[in-house]
């Protein structure tokens, strides 16, 4: 009977300690707050349709290898575009494009509407400019671009950010839509410069291509990309002539 008597006591004294346990948890949480528990997921699982990726790059090897990488990830949608061609408006009709990736190279006129024409959407610009042009990525940081890429990076960091890239363009069309619009000029993430022997003349002819080029795309006509440089007309149609553009 003693033994007994223990043993009541000690397990009533193990239920008081589970009450008064959980009273005192209770106790201790403000009235009307409860855990929740929130699952994670991937930013790209917070975007209705595939991110439209259009590129503009140089036809050779590594610009198949590029868009060969891209055509594997079930991520996006691509959308080829050569600006160097003629008859360029056949092969860009418009459509909303979310991220647009350029080759610096690549910069004229052709890419204009990415810029101004509501109909493309606005999209985030990524240049890419070669593994060491240094004068390229200086040419395209002065006109304030913020995503100027080596060609040799671009591919892993366009599918590491393609989610904040496709949420900001997505983000100015709705702002876009809801304020009087006036098309906003992209600003492009620079990595470190990237070392390689260049001489002077070399590296200022490329800075000055890359950055007429910059000023034709944004102005949209050669006379407004004049204007802008602060040069007579005919001497920038000259120097276009003279840089092949």
């Amino acid at each position: 009977m003693k033994e007994t008597h223990t043993s009541s006591i000690s397990e009533g004294n193990d239920a008081s300690r589970r009450d008064s346990s959980g009273k005192t948890d209770a106790a201790s949480r403000p009235s009307g707050m409860y855990p929740v528990r929130v699952g994670s997921s991937s930013p790209l699982e917070c975007i209705e349709t595939r991110p439209r990726v259009l590129v503009g790059m140089p036809k050779d090897s590594a610009c198949s290898e590029f868009v060969h990488s891209l055509h594997g990830s079930e991520r996006m949608h691509i959308v080829e575009f050569d600006p160097s061609c003629a008859d360029w408006s056949e092969s860009l009709w418009p459509q909303e494009v979310d991220v647009a990736v350029l080759h610096a190279n690549c910069l004229n006129l052709n890419c204009a509407p990415l810029v101004h024409d509501p109909r493309f959407g606005f999209p985030e610009h990524v240049f890419v400019v070669d593994d060491n042009s240094v004068s390229q990525r200086l040419a395209l940081m002065s006109r304030g671009y913020r995503h100027v890429i080596c060609a040799e990076h671009v591919a892993h960091w366009l599918h590491e950010q393609l989610a904040s890239l496709c949420t900001l363009a997505r983000a100015r069309r709705i702002v876009l839509r809801a304020c009087s619009a006036e098309a906003p000029r992209a600003t492009l993430t620079l990595g470190p410069a990237a070392a390689g022997a260049k001489s002077l003349h070399s590296a200022e002819t490329q800075f000055r291509e890359t950055f007429l080029r910059a000023l034709l795309t944004e102005h949209g006509s050669r006379r407004s990309a004049a204007e802008a440089a602060g040069v007579p007309y005919r001497s920038f149609c000259e120097m276009l002539r003279k840089l092949g553009i």
